[in-house]
């Protein structure tokens, strides 16, 4: 099935298969009325002249600007003030309110998100939670990924040895097998687990075929040195970090997924989003809000509060959270731009040029959002 998309004012996409680093995060391309081709849920082509291929459906811009679907690489399965998933809300609560947390990202532009259950007591209680997150995401179109979180739950009576051991031994064998999860995130630093403990966590989900990201908590030095030895993917919740250690990050091809949105829940420092660009990092967004809808559930607002107290320009911006969030994920030669052989995943907004997008923090006139070339969501 061929779709068209057309009557658009602006087309603002960055451009590539792997994460703009430093100042390549500003480049992006804008295109002046181009048509896009989709054949099913793929982008066939981008041209100034209307394709002559014979279409069977029309998506009408309607004179808007037309983005990549927003992607969110850190969202909570549960409430991040309460990580406690021992004793959770009844499953019926659970999965309503992960329904309206969904629909409501959706509606906000966002396409695709992680979501990252923190550790539970055994890979049962994580497929419960990730089931009904994933559920909930079907439901609105959302594409959805999973990540485990190895980190210490709260109030455990058994060691610390024997947690790492239950992890090791039973956890990340049955999230493997069972296929819960793409990838395991371990919490380093304050009131996670130390660098040693961590390492060993992460090299067992490595071996068992799962991606690898740690979690920074403090100061965050462990987990700089921990994300650069294993070369993880990411290094989530980075607030600063000295030039050297940025160096370590930008040579080990390590992402930061920074999260605008915490400092309004715990009253923590905005993270120095400009010392990361200048040392040539790839820098990713992320809400850190929860599937049962805590916290800001719009990329639209973490992209506006990253311009607004990270340091970062619009352009910077719309790239962390699309091309560089989609390389967060491991998808960025799938998702997070608009281009020929990508998956269909558009936003569509009632604006007359881009640059208006940092005016709202609150409320972005999205017309359309468009996920594997099918209209998900009309306002």
């Amino acid at each position: 099935m061929n779709t068209l998309v057309t009557n658009i004012r602006q087309l603002v996409t960055p451009t590539g298969a792997e994460p703009a680093h430093g100042e390549r995060m500003g480049a992006l391309s804008v295109r002046e009325s181009p048509h896009i081709l989709l054949h099913g849920d793929r982008v066939v082509s981008v041209s100034d002249a209307r394709p002559s291929e014979k279409t069977d459906a029309v998506i009408d811009a309607a004179g808007g600007i037309v983005l990549p679907g927003l992607i969110d690489p850190f969202l909570w399965a549960t409430d991040p003030t309460n990580p406690d998933t021992s004793s959770p809300s009844p499953a019926t609560s659970f999965d309503r309110r992960a329904a309206s947390a969904f629909a409501q990202i959706l509606r906000h532009g966002t396409t695709a998100v992680e979501v990252r259950t923190p550790a539970a007591p055994g890979w049962h209680r994580v497929e419960e939670i990730l089931a009904s997150a994933e559920l909930a995401a079907r439901q609105s179109c959302v594409r959805i990924l999973a990540c485990f979180l190895g980190a210490p739950p709260v109030e455990s009576p058994r060691s610390s040895d024997d947690r790492i051991s239950a992890l090791i031994g039973e956890t990340i064998p049955g999230i493997q097998r069972h296929r819960l999860a793409s990838c395991c995130a371990a919490l380093c630093g304050e009131g996670g687990y130390n660098r040693k403990e961590a390492r060993a966590i992460l090299r067992a989900a490595h071996g068992a075929g799962l991606g690898v990201k740690v979690q920074a908590s403090g100061a965050g030095g462990d987990a700089v040195l921990l994300a650069s030895e294993l070369e993880a993917t990411t290094l989530d919740h980075l607030i600063r970090a000295s030039r050297a250690e940025l160096e370590r990050l930008r040579q080990a091809d390590v992402i930061p997924v920074l999260l605008p949105g915490d400092p309004f829940l715990p009253d923590l420092p905005w993270a120095d989003a400009r010392a990361m660009l200048d040392a040539g990092l790839a820098v990713a967004l992320g809400s850190a809000a929860a599937a049962t809808g805590a916290g800001i559930l719009s990329m639209a607002t973490v992209l506006s509060l990253a311009v607004r107290t990270m340091g970062l320009t619009l352009a910077e911006a719309l790239t962390a959270v699309t091309l560089n969030a989609a390389a967060a994920l491991g998808r960025a030669h799938q998702l997070g731009t608009i281009e020929p052989g990508k998956q269909a995943d558009l936003l569509i907004l009632d604006l007359d040029d881009y640059r208006q997008i940092s005016d709202f923090v609150v409320g972005l006139p999205v017309r359309e959002v468009v996920v594997g070339g099918k209209v998900a969501c009309r306002t």
